[in-house]
C-alpha cells in the first residue's frame, strides 16, 4: 500500500518531537551539576587525587599534556587519564567528540571504546546513504505505484 503525505507527515512529526525530547533532555542533564557523577565521573575527584604528564601522543601533539587520576594501584596498572574538558554549550560538545582524535581515545578510554565510535561513525554515514536514496528513490516509486487489482 502506497504511503500517503499524511500518514508520512504524521510519522516525521512524532518521531521527530521524540527524538528532539530525548537529545534537549540529554544535552541538559549533561550540565546539570545533580547528574555530574554520571555524565563524568572522573572529573569528581577530589584535586590532589590528579596529576599532569605528557600523553603518549606527544609525538603528534608536543604541547599537550593529559591530567590523570590517582596514582599507582595495587595491581601496579597506571592512574587512569583524563580526558580535555568539553564546552559547556548546549551543542558545542559535538564537534569536540565527533573529532577526537583516535590515537588520544584509545590512550583514554582502550581500543574498544575506539572501534565503538568508530561503528558508530560507519552507522552514522551508512543511515545518511539510505536516508538519501530512500527518499530520492524509493519514496516516489511507493508514491506513484498503485497496487495490484485497485482501480484508480
Amino acid at each position: 500500500m502506497p504511503v500517503t503525505a499524511g500518514a508520512l507527515i504524521t510519522s516525521v512529526c512524532i518521531n521527530g518531537s521524540v527524538g528532539l525530547a530525548c537529545f534537549s533532555l540529554f544535552a541538559v542533564l549533561r550540565r546539570w551539576k545533580v547528574t555530574a557523577k554520571l555524565y563524568k565521573p572522573k572529573r569528581q575527584v577530589q584535586t590532589g587525587d590528579c596529576h599532569t604528564r605528557l600523553s603518549s601522543t606527544q609525538h603528534t601533539a608536543p604541547h599537550k599534556a593529559v591530567r590523570y587520576v590517582g596514582g599507582e594501584n595495587a595491581s601496579g596498572q597506571p592512574p587512569t587519564p583524563l580526558a580535555a574538558e568539553l564546552p559547556a554549550g548546549l551543542l558545542s560538545w559535538i564537534k569536540p567528540v565527533w573529532c577526537y582524535p583516535e590515537p588520544e581515545v584509545i590512550d583514554l578510554c582502550g581500543l574498544d571504546v575506539a572501534v565503538f565510535f568508530r561503528l558508530m561513525q560507519l552507522g552514522v554515514k551508512l543511515f545518511t546513504f539510505i536516508t538519501i536514496w530512500c527518499l530520492l528513490v524509493v519514496m516516489p516509486v511507493n508514491m506513484t505505484v498503485r497496487e495490484a487489482g485497485v482501480a484508480a
